[in-house]
């Protein structure tokens, strides 16, 4: 009798999304794709119109420059571009129909090309992107948000910016308002380092402690476990938004 085949790996590219507990519909759009190791997340506006259009359109106009065979354009600047035909894409979709002029999105993307050694990170918004490597949990982008621009520039404390009524005024967003100015970082890829991507439906119900603890406690139980957990960490706290999350671990 033939041999059972071993059961397949566990992915190293995962995601999560969830409407939340209060919202009616999910405006996170999110990809992940293994062949060339790419995962996004993007999260529609909320109160503007067509916020769940404008996240898929930014994730599929950024993976289709990422995709396919390599690039002689270097990975850094071809993440910098796609980043910026997601927002001009969107800005495009948006001036077809009134319905929709105005939409916008936030969109966090990073990619690992197998064999490559290093990953790349695009950025616009406050959803974010960490790195969980030897049990520690660190936070690798920097909200474009009215509230981070006053801490930076010592107007509020990390204290006093909590909870303020305008923590959520965004200074970019993908195809919404002045042009962009996208972040773009690069790193040296390590086996072990798991990212994540997140929109802020996780990280307004879960401190950056929480995540960590979550991370730590699940992971060796896979990717896909780990995804859910956090899901359903943000969900029992409130859940007051769409959550997503992806994630990426480097084999």
């Amino acid at each position: 009798m033939a041999e059972a085949p071993d059961p397949a790996p566990p992915p190293t590219l995962v995601a999560a999304t969830d409407r939340g507990r209060s919202r009616t519909r999910n405006e996170d759009a999110h990809l992940v794709d293994a062949s060339d190791g790419l995962i996004a997340v993007a999260d529609g506006m909320g109160g503007h119109p067509a916020g769940d259009v404008a996240s898929a359109v930014a994730v599929e106009e950024v993976a289709r420059h990422l995709r396919g065979p390599a690039s002689p354009e270097p990975l850094g600047e071809r993440m910098l571009h796609a980043v910026l035909r997601a927002d001009a894409r969107v800005r495009d979709v948006g001036s077809a129909d009134p319905a929709r002029h105005g939409m916008g999105t936030t969109l966090t993307a990073l990619i690992a090309p197998p064999g490559a050694g290093r990953v790349v990170i695009g950025h616009v918004g406050d959803s974010r992107a960490y790195l969980f490597e030897n049990g520690r949990i660190r936070q690798l982008t920097r909200d474009h948000t009215w509230i981070e621009q006053q801490i930076a520039t010592g107007a509020l404390t990390r204290d006093e910016a909590h909870g303020h009524r305008w923590s959520h005024v965004l200074t970019q967003a993908a195809g919404a308002g002045d042009e962009i100015d996208p972040d773009v970082l690069e790193l040296e890829a390590s086996p072990g380092q798991v990212y994540l991507l997140c929109s802020d439906g996780l990280t307004n119900m879960l401190t950056d402690l929480a995540i960590e603890r979550t991370l730590g406690d699940t992971l060796p139980m896979g990717l896909e476990a780990t995804a859910w957990a956090l899901v359903d960490g943000a969900n029992d706290r409130g859940g007051v938004d769409n959550i997503t999350v992806a994630l990426l671990r480097v084999d």
